[in-house]
């Protein structure tokens, strides 16, 4: 992060710098696990181990709810995704 980079501000540079000097290898680990975590894979395969969970204990409707809440949710944030999406920054991701 040291390098400047086209269109930053120099306060963005110093604060920055700042946040590097006190970045920790534990830090970055964790921030690279919660990262992970928080892929919708993550939370779907969450939400399908909980239903056949809620199933074997024979709390089907408890079951169906969880999986119909994430559907619902999965649709809500793809709709939503869709509506405010705006051109991202060229030469990022390959286009």
């Amino acid at each position: 992060m040291s390098s400047r980079r086209r269109g930053s501000s120099s306060t963005d540079w110093i604060s920055n710098e700042g946040i590097e000097r006190h970045r920790t290898s534990w830090g970055v680990v964790l921030a690279e696990v919660v990262t992970d975590c928080a892929q919708p894979a993550v939370g779907v395969g969450v939400v399908f181990v909980l239903a056949a969970w809620l199933g074997m204990r024979r709390r089907r409707s408890d079951a169906i709810l969880v999986l119909a809440i994430m559907a619902g949710t999965l649709i809500v944030s793809t709709v939503a995704k869709y509506a405010i999406r705006g051109p991202g920054p060229r030469g990022r991701c390959g286009r």
